[in-house]
């Protein structure tokens, strides 16, 4: 029976293995025919049934590195992620020359928080493999979270001397200019480039990867009768000119520190008003009057997010949006929506937050509800 199993796995007829194991009686002990019945359903897209078999073949093995980085893949599909981690620790202890094991372990790790893990297997793996790009990349994402700066840059420039990037270029020169200017959030400079450089700002409103948490934000509006918005951090226009075809006759003011995104902002809506403003404001004798304030991914980007927060009128419908994934210039993050409570939950009355999928491990956090007479 053996012998029979690899042949057919030989001659990658996985139907025939598959209805070998569905209808026959035979050794499931036997390590051979349990790994072809893994990689039979793996290359037939049947995931639950190949994990079925992967499982029972851990269940008879533990030498096998592959079977280990195969599980850490399913638990991280599913966001498992310490089990993920333990599969790729023992992944890698089992082939220690495996960069890739180390890589994989350094990109968990960073997702769990844990950047110093992250920082020493990614040197692992470069130390292995230093062609990768990604990998310095990564490598100085982590370093950037423990304000190791200096190395992070090195890092980057690593990874740009391998394959040149506009906008890794741009974080690079950012990691130069921080030290001096003392600052923890990007430059305005930074933001300038940003608008002017990347492909994604140059997008409409209806081609951007946030249209659905727009969307939800639309309807929010609608369902509570807002008459007009004032959009801290509005970048280059592209909510505006989303929420102008589905929201005419709504009054809208953008703000953002950038002067390239204001410019931008003006061009695509140029009906609406945009002023080159920092935040948080404490002034607002000089804006249009409004009944709500937009603030969509910008709070993630400031060290004093909650000031911004805090100094909006009392009784302001507010919704606003963080992220629960890290990207340059983000300096915090909230892994669940508890993570949004504690921290905004007593400037915002009687808070609701939604989770909203970007792609298959990215969420926004979309939050709502009125300022707060007095912070709790």
């Amino acid at each position: 029976m053996i012998n029979t199993f690899q042949q057919l796995v030989n001659e990658e007829r996985w139907v025939e293995i598959v209805n070998i194991v569905e209808n026959s009686q035979f050794d499931r002990s036997k390590i051979e025919i349990i790994l072809a019945a893994y990689k039979a359903y793996t290359k037939l897209a049947s995931p639950e049934q190949a994990e079925y078999w992967l499982d029972q073949a851990l269940s008879v093995t533990t030498k096998n590195h592959t079977l280990y980085r195969d599980k850490g893949l399913f638990h991280y599909k599913r966001r498992s992620l310490k089990e993920a981690e333990f599969c790729f620790i023992e992944a890698s202890k089992l082939r220690p020359d495996r960069a890739s094991y180390h890589a994989y372990l350094g990109y968990i790790s960073y997702q769990l928080g844990d950047y110093n893990n992250s920082i020493e297997s990614y040197i692992k793996a470069l130390t292995i493999d230093n062609t990768q790009h990604s990998w310095w990349l990564n490598l100085g994402y982590a370093q950037m979270k423990l304000g190791l700066l200096h190395e992070a840059a090195e890092s980057l420039q690593k990874s740009l001397m391998l394959r040149d990037n506009k906008t890794i270029r741009n974080m690079y020169e950012e990691l130069l200019r921080q030290p001096r200017l003392g600052n923890v959030s990007a430059s305005v400079k930074y933001y300038d480039t940003m608008f002017m450089d990347s492909p994604e700002y140059a997008k409409s409103g209806d081609s951007c990867v946030y249209t659905p948490i727009w969307q939800c934000i639309v309807d929010i509006l609608k369902d509570k009768g807002t008459n007009s918005i004032l959009d801290l951090g509005c970048g280059p226009g592209q909510f505006a000119e989303f929420i102008k075809l589905r929201l005419p006759n709504i009054q809208y003011t953008g703000v953002d520190f950038s002067s390239v995104a204001i410019l931008q902002a003006q061009n695509r809506c140029p009906n609406y008003l945009f002023k080159q403003e920092k935040l948080p404001i404490t002034n607002f004798s000089n804006i249009p009057p409004f009944d709500t304030i937009i603030c969509t991914e910008v709070l993630e980007h400031v060290e004093h997010d909650l000031a911004i927060l805090e100094a909006i009128p009392v009784g302001t419908f507010i919704v606003a949006s963080v992220p629960n994934f890290n990207s340059f210039g983000h300096i915090r993050l909230f892994r669940t929506a508890e993570e949004v409570y504690q921290r905004y939950g007593s400037l915002i009355e009687n808070i609701q937050v939604q989770a909203n999928s970007v792609n298959q491990h990215s969420i926004i956090w979309l939050m709502y509800g009125h300022k707060t007479v007095q912070n709790k």
